[in-house]
């Protein structure tokens, strides 16, 4: 995966003839470390189909606002210079426990019944 910068950025992102997943992360954020071996095992796998790059709010604040990156981990998708789509990891992190909530109660139910 290819660390990006404000440097970097319109090269590799913007300017790439391929689909582009960035992963937008900062040191101090546990859910980004927890994502990070999982987006590394993505962009290993589907290297030939897509580039895969992070960037390191820390040093690129500008950037991740210029961007509307409010909330971290965040997952923003560009091709031919425009943005695809994005996601507040978060959000998805919090769906995602609902749904494992929300399936574990059922099975209690369904235990009792």
């Amino acid at each position: 995966m290819l660390e990006v910068t404000k440097e970097n950025f319109a090269q590799e992102v913007l300017e790439s003839d391929q689909v582009v997943m960035v992963d937008w992360w900062g040191p101090k954020c546990e859910h980004c470390l927890e994502l990070m071996p999982d987006i590394e095992k993505l962009a290993e796998k589907y290297k030939d189909k897509m580039k895969f790059c992070s960037v390191n709010v820390s040093g690129n604040r500008r950037l991740a606002i210029s961007y509307k990156v409010l909330g971290l981990p965040a997952i923003l998708f560009f091709r031919n210079g425009k943005r695809l789509m994005s996601y507040q990891v978060r959000i998805l992190l919090l769906k995602i426990s609902n749904l494992r909530y929300n399936n574990t109660l059922r099975n209690r139910r369904e235990v009792l019944l």
